[in-house]
């Protein structure tokens, strides 16, 4: 059986962090450095050593809490899709992520990485799952230390230091990214009402959508999607901004979504209709064989 989900990136939800029998401490080796794709923001900076590094990613697809977090070391070798891997935020001990998927990276010097990959996480974690996350101030940011990636009685804790300017930083290129697709970012950071789906998003890829080769070699994928959304509520747009493994799976993405999706549009905030966007991210899963392979990433 297949399924397709859609969702925001409200996903993880906190877990008790095990008691730890080892614990690996690494600093950093560079500066945070920020870039900007036009799709997405990324925070970088590496740790460790020469001979063995870690690196270290956020990823922001708008500007908001919500980020994708990253780490490739070789000190996560042992980590399988099995694993129970655990995100927590030091020094206060929460536990922000336990959704995570594998991948590989080449690092500067030839070495072979351990990658994992954290989706649609905020410092302040999703609480029990089934509400929004508190709001992540500015002195939640500048308290958070370090983060720390645990597993099978085994940790990584990653020194950060405060994360209030780097963040800052972040924020500046989101907002940036914003103005890039032609959009006011004070306007749209004081809509008095965002998008919102007048159908159901998981009907936008109805059933059938699945391409068939793919399912039948049990080929999943995750796909983000950047949705412009023009003031008549209307897709007048869809933008993948992150396709992990076959790209047949951001084409159907978007082609089903700019057919089937309808939206009351975004109001400003004297509740005038006005053009927006939305990201989407879209699971696409096959039951009888859960793996999610992300080797190839575009």
């Amino acid at each position: 059986m297949q399924r397709i989900v859609i969702s925001s990136f409200a996903l993880m939800a906190s877990a008790a962090v095990p008691a730890l029998a080892e614990t690996k401490v690494v600093t950093a080796t560079s500066p945070w450095k920020v870039d900007s794709t036009g799709n997405a923001c990324h925070l970088q900076r590496g740790f460790g050593t020469v001979e063995d590094p870690l690196l270290v990613q956020f990823e922001q697809l708008a500007p908001g809490d919500t980020f994708n977090f990253t780490t490739a070391g070789r000190s996560f070798s042992g980590i399988t899709e099995a694993t129970k891997v655990t995100l927590t935020t030091g020094p206060d001990g929460l536990p922000i992520s336990t959704r995570v998927t594998l991948g590989d990276m080449q690092a500067g010097n030839g070495q072979k990485l351990t990658t994992l990959f954290f989706m649609g996480t905020t410092l302040n974690g999703h609480g029990d799952g089934s509400s929004s996350p508190a709001r992540v101030t500015p002195e939640r940011e500048a308290k958070v230390t370090s983060l720390i990636v645990s597993w099978g009685g085994k940790s990584v804790q990653i020194g950060t230091g405060p994360l209030g300017k780097a963040f800052a930083a972040l924020d500046g290129c989101t907002e940036g990214l914003v103005r890039s697709w032609g959009f006011d970012p004070a306007q749209q950071a004081s809509l008095s009402r965002w998008p919102k789906p007048l159908t159901d998003p998981d009907t936008w890829l109805p059933r059938g959508s699945y391409p068939s080769d793919l399912a039948r070699e049990g080929e999943q994928s995750l796909v983000d999607v950047r949705l412009m959304i023009d003031p008549a509520g209307a897709v007048s747009d869809c933008v993948v901004v992150n396709g992990f493994n076959e790209a047949r799976f951001a084409k159907v993405t978007c082609d089903k979504i700019r057919e089937r999706a309808k939206f009351e549009p975004a109001l400003d905030a004297a509740g005038n209709p006005v053009a927006s966007y939305a990201v989407r991210r879209v699971k696409w899963v096959v039951d009888r064989k859960p793996r999610m392979p992300v080797q190839r990433r575009r």
